[in-house]
């Protein structure tokens, strides 16, 4: 029988895993009503329905860090420079500790996103 990613995301470390559960809620509370889906064995997908084209956001967690994906991060300003990846579309954010998420910057950055499929 397969793992979900509930199963396999519970054998990371606990760093990972609350890094994970923190930027569910802050996906979750940036976009009210967003959906979540799993893609892959443990990519967990955010937009506004479970179709592909809805998706603005994706938490991939690593051994020591997890990306934040934002879908149109190859267009979004970002004057930081913290977005990384070549992608056609998508790009991310490295996040190694709670305290990065709390950064204006990466805030700035989930704000974009939305911002950017707004309408």
């Amino acid at each position: 029988m397969k793992e979900g990613p509930e199963e396999l995301l519970a054998r990371q470390p606990p760093e990972v895993q609350e890094l994970v559960a923190r930027l569910r809620e802050a996906v979750r509370s940036a976009l009210p009503g967003a959906v979540e889906t799993q893609r892959r064995p443990m990519v967990f997908g955010y937009g506004r329905s479970r179709r592909m084209a809805d998706l603005l956001f994706a938490i991939v967690p690593y051994r020591v860090h997890v990306n934040l994906e934002f879908a149109d991060g190859a267009r979004l300003p970002d004057p930081e420079h913290l977005l990384e990846g070549s992608g056609k579309n998508i790009r991310h954010v490295k996040i190694r500790t709670p305290e990065d998420m709390d950064k204006a910057e990466v805030r700035a950055l989930v704000q974009e996103q939305l911002d950017a499929r707004r309408g």
